[in-house]
């Protein structure tokens, strides 16, 4: 074994005692308002930020004879980098204009020195065989055995990235740093970050129009971006593509239900079942019925993935007795997935795996929404209905002389 000190191997005992006085730190600072850095200014010729930091909290565990310490500050998350110092972290993202580069110059304010400080390091993970759980041991990295100090700057940009229309990038700020040779805590008081952007670009594309941005993404980047409202202005302009729709979505109509499905087949939403719920399904118009559903799978886990825009709209038949109206004994049909299933169904290609099972939800959902006679929908296209036919005069008669199993 090397010198490099594995608390993974600590015993059992030990481990769960210390990893409860760590989740119950991190709880305490996690109820804490979020630490935000000070937008001073925002514009073509850069982003200027500052943050006021305060006194870290340092808690120290000795363990089988190391000395580890948990440094945070309240509202900060953490580095988070498997095998590294587990430091707090401060990241704001920012909507920058299209440009070539994006670069980053950080000053700091008085710098304490603590010492006597040897930083917890951030947990990895083994994956566990079958049967067994997976660890997440806390392993020293080569860093801890070299000179120098992590991070080695006090703040860092991300590459750029495009969060719906707006161009972003995340700007992490280190408001405490570690000397592991000296075992030295570097905690700046202030930090100063500008950004500057090289090789600006127009954001119009030659037709000079402008995208337009749904109130959902609208409402999505003001609660994301640190500069919203002077972003606003880097919007990636052109013409709104066929494929996206004007809708506002769920402001789209006042009455939505929602269907939790836990089985694979046709189903039927009756008349009584949307009365059941407090709705006035005698004034409903049948024929504005939709279902939509947003198929089963969970969002992706990285940040610049892609990601649907709204729901899928599902074919539905409406059984409404042929009168226009919705009664007693009518109802809609729809086809549904459950929230497991083959893979196949749910779009995914993986010929190791046939059967997709959803680890983070027991039921799938689906939404029923619709109008009340006399008022007009919001929907921009018609809804989608089943085509029916009885197949008595149908030319090619379906015969079924096999069975096929998965």
């Amino acid at each position: 074994m090397t010198d490099a000190r594995r608390s993974s191997l600590l015993p059992a005992c030990r481990i769960a005692l210390f990893a409860a006085i760590i989740m119950a730190t991190l709880t305490v600072a996690a109820t804490a308002s979020a630490l935000s850095p000070e937008l001073v200014s925002s514009d073509e010729s850069g982003i200027h930020l500052t943050l006021a930091v305060g006194d870290p909290t340092v808690a120290t565990f000795v363990v089988d004879g190391v000395e580890y310490s948990l440094v945070t500050l309240p509202g900060a998350s953490t580095t988070g980098e498997p095998g590294m110092p587990e430091l707090p972290c401060v990241r704001a993202v920012l909507g920058i204009p299209e440009c070539d580069a994006v670069e980053l110059d950080v000053t700091t304010g008085a710098t304490r020195r603590t010492g006597g400080i040897r930083v917890i390091p951030a947990p990895g993970i083994i994956e566990a065989g079958e049967g067994e759980l997976s660890r997440y041991p806390r392993i020293e990295s080569e860093l801890y055995e070299s000179s120098g100090i992590w991070p080695e700057r006090p703040a860092r940009v991300t590459a750029p990235r495009w969060l719906g229309p707006q161009r972003t990038v995340t700007v992490e700020l280190y408001p405490c740093r570690f000397e592991p040779s000296t075992g030295e805590l570097l905690t700046h008081e202030t930090l100063d970050v500008v950004l500057r952007f090289r090789g600006l670009r127009s954001s119009r594309d030659e037709t000079g129009a402008r995208t337009r941005v749904r109130p959902s993404q609208e409402r999505m980047l003001d609660a994301t971006l640190l500069n919203a409202e002077s972003a606003r202005s880097w919007l990636r302009r052109g013409p709104l593509s066929g494929r996206e729709r004007p809708d506002d979505y769920y402001s789209t109509s006042e009455n939505w239900i929602r269907l939790r499905i836990t089985e694979r087949g046709l189903h039927r939403i009756e008349y009584g079942d949307v009365e059941g719920v407090g709705a006035a399904a005698s004034v409903i118009d049948p024929a504005t019925f939709r279902v939509f559903t947003g198929g089963g799978l969970p969002l992706p886990e990285a940040f610049d993935a892609a990601r649907p825009d709204w729901m899928g709209e599902c074919t539905i038949l409406v059984d409404d007795g042929g009168d226009g109206s919705f009664d007693a004994g009518d109802g809609v049909v729809f086809f549904a997935l459950a929230e497991d299933g083959w893979s196949d169904d749910y779009g995914i290609v993986d010929p190791d795996e046939p059967h997709y099972q959803n680890h983070f939800a027991n039921e799938n959902v689906y939404w029923l929404t619709w109008e009340d006679e006399g008022t007009a929908s919001g929907f921009s296209a018609a809804p989608l209905r089943m085509a029916e036919d009885d197949l008595q005069n149908s030319p090619t008669p379906i015969y079924l002389d096999a069975q096929f199993a998965r």
